[in-house]
C-alpha cells in the first residue's frame, strides 16, 4: 500500500482516538487496539484503505512515522535558532509523544 500524508493522518487520529499508550507495548491489549486500528482503516469511507491490511502493517506504518517525527525533533533541538512549523500530523505525533510519556 502507498501511504499518503492523509493516510498517516488518519492512522495517528486512530491511534489517538483508541489511546493505545495506555497500554504496555506487547500487551494482549495492545495487539486487540492495533487490530481495532487496522479495521477502523479499512471501514473508512473518505478514504481508500486496502482491504488486507493487517495489524502488524499499521503497527509497522506508525513506528516508521514515530521515528522519523523523534529524529526530526532531535535535530531541530540541536540545530540553533530553528522554530520548527509543525503540520497537522506533526501536531498529532507530538500529542501522541507527549501522552506516552505521561502513562
Amino acid at each position: 500500500m502507498y501511504w499518503t500524508k492523509v493516510h498517516d493522518t488518519l492512522l495517528c487520529r486512530e491511534v489517538l482516538a483508541l489511546e493505545l499508550y495506555k497500554h504496555k507495548k506487547g500487551s494482549n491489549e495492545a495487539g486487540k487496539i492495533w487490530t481495532d486500528v487496522a479495521q477502523s482503516l479499512k471501514n473508512c469511507q473518505q478514504l481508500k484503505f486496502k482491504q488486507n491490511l493487517s495489524e502488524r502493517a499499521v503497527r509497522e506504518r506508525f513506528s516508521l512515522l514515530q521515528t522519523r517525527y523523534k529524529e526530526k525533533e532531535r535535530e531541530e533541538t540541536q540545530a540553533s535558532g530553528i522554530s520548527p512549523e509543525r503540520d497537522g500530523l506533526g501536531v498529532l505525533l507530538k500529542e501522541i509523544t507527549e501522552s506516552r510519556s505521561r502513562s
